[in-house]
């Protein structure tokens, strides 16, 4: 520890994390059998999932790494139009999830 009492790693100004951009979207634009597939795709090896997902009480983080194109088909239509959207908007991340703002210009689904 440090003489402040924080771990001496986060003392040492030569170490840094690196970041990230993460945005946020109602989990309301992700069909029910969308967000089975995020809870499967979330407890599965990264390569066997279209995308990286984790999982957690409240949602889901889905990685914009991959284009829907890219993706493949086994993506779904409007979880590969929420990527491609965050992907423009230069994010890394969507989080997903119930109090999250719904956009307009994606589907809605009522569940």
């Amino acid at each position: 520890m440090s003489e402040t009492g924080r771990p001496k790693i986060f003392a040492d100004p030569s170490v840094s994390i690196s970041g990230g951009h993460y945005g946020e979207l109602s989990a309301a634009h992700l069909s029910v059998a969308t967000t089975r597939l995020l809870d499967l795709w979330a407890g599965a090896l990264a390569s066997e999932a279209p995308v990286l997902v984790a999982g957690n009480v409240r949602g889901w983080f889905v990685a914009t790494l991959l284009s829907a194109a890219e993706a493949g088909k086994s993506l779904p239509e409007e979880l590969g139009r929420a990527l491609d959207l965050a992907r423009d908007q230069r994010l890394d991340f969507l989080f997903f999830h119930c109090d999250a703002p719904i956009v307009d210009g994606l589907r809605r689904y009522d569940w």
